[in-house]
């Protein structure tokens, strides 16, 4: 972080998903201003995107927290808080162990499950607004079907930033987009993920695309937060995220469906604002239509554009994406919300 007034502390949480007797784990990390709390102001909560990880979202943050220095501040920051999905950075190497047998994982609805619970217990009396990029634009979507009404659900608005995802409508009819998703996985389960050490990673990542479009920042905090040693005390280094847990995300379609399905059962109650990737260059190339039909009720908030990024947004622009969220924060208003979360979401599953 660049803002030296802003104080990072990590922390892991356990998870209500439980694999050999054992909770999965999360790291997380907050960010706030030393000595100053502001109980009435907003606590961001930052979901990264597939294969990425918390850190990704640092540059952005960091322009956030530049903003209240100013003198005269369009919306208060009380804290911040960026989580690792349980296979992805600082989570799968906590959970390394869980997931060492061929075909585990954790799916959306564990995530989500996690999510759901870190608010409810760390949370509870705060102004969340969720923001959530790519993939977790899923987890974020989801994880609404834990609560029953929309006066129950704790966020004052949810952000979902480049969401690239359709109902099962759309995706059926569109055999096209299918078959890019499919060759997206392949990509995804063949590609290198090995280096011969953090420095040589980050080198070959600023000569090759996708990586050569992002920010140089966001670049060094993936080669640097990124990846792991292969074995305890060698320079060679691999991804944190399994590439096989990767690929997994981009086939659980029928999550991807009900996620969707909650976009018109809450947005009239609570806002959700959609940014997009002046490039629409995601596989499938029907999700910007499907996600803000009105015809289907889902009416969004507000509808934002980046320059100069396509689906990476929050790699690619990172202060430009700050930029555009200073300005929902600044128009955010408090929602009363109570959190009757039945227990049974939250006890021990194998």
């Amino acid at each position: 972080m660049n803002s030296t007034s802003v104080h990072t502390t990590d922390a892991v949480f356990d998870t209500p998903r439980y694999v050999k007797g054992e909770p999965l784990k999360m790291a997380a990390r907050r960010y706030s201003i030393h000595d100053h709390s502001v109980s009435d102001g907003l606590t961001l909560l930052f979901l990264h995107g597939t294969g990425n990880h918390k850190e990704h979202w640092e540059p952005t943050i960091d322009r956030l927290y530049h903003f209240q220095n100013e003198d005269k501040k369009d919306f208060t920051i009380r804290e911040v808080w960026a989580l690792d999905w349980q296979t992805h950075g600082d989570s799968a190497v906590l959970n390394a162990e869980a997931f060492n047998e061929p075909f585990s994982r954790a799916t959306v609805a564990d995530w989500a499950a996690a999510i759901v619970d870190f608010v409810r217990v760390h949370l509870a009396s705060h102004r969340i607004i969720c923001v959530a990029h790519s993939g977790d634009r899923i987890r974020s979507l989801y994880s609404l079907l834990y609560y029953a009404e929309t006066a129950h659900i704790p966020y004052e608005s949810i952000i979902i930033i480049e969401p690239g995802i359709v109902d099962h409508e759309t995706f059926a009819a569109n055999p096209q987009d299918r078959k890019q998703v499919d060759r997206l996985v392949k990509v995804i389960t063949t590609r290198r993920n090995e280096w011969a050490s953090h420095e040589a990673a980050y080198a070959w990542f600023l000569q090759r695309a996708p990586w050569n479009t992002w920010d140089p920042r966001v670049v060094r905090l993936f080669a640097y937060k990124g990846l792991r040693p292969i074995q305890p005390g060698e320079t060679r280094v691999t991804t944190k995220c399994d590439r096989m847990h990767e690929a997994q995300n981009l086939t659980e379609h029928q999550s991807v469906f009900q996620g969707v399905a909650q976009i018109g059962r809450v947005c009239v109650d609570v806002p959700i604002h959609a940014i997009f990737g002046e490039v629409n260059d995601f596989p499938i190339q029907h999700a910007r239509a499907c996600l803000t039909d009105i015809r289907k009720g889902r009416e969004m908030a507000s509808i934002s554009t980046i320059p100069g990024a396509g689906h990476m947004v929050v790699q690619q622009q990172p202060d430009l994406l700050a930029d555009v969220l200073r300005g929902i924060f600044a128009k955010s208003s408090p929602r009363q919300t109570i959190f009757p979360i039945p227990d049974k979401y939250f006890t021990a599953r194998l």
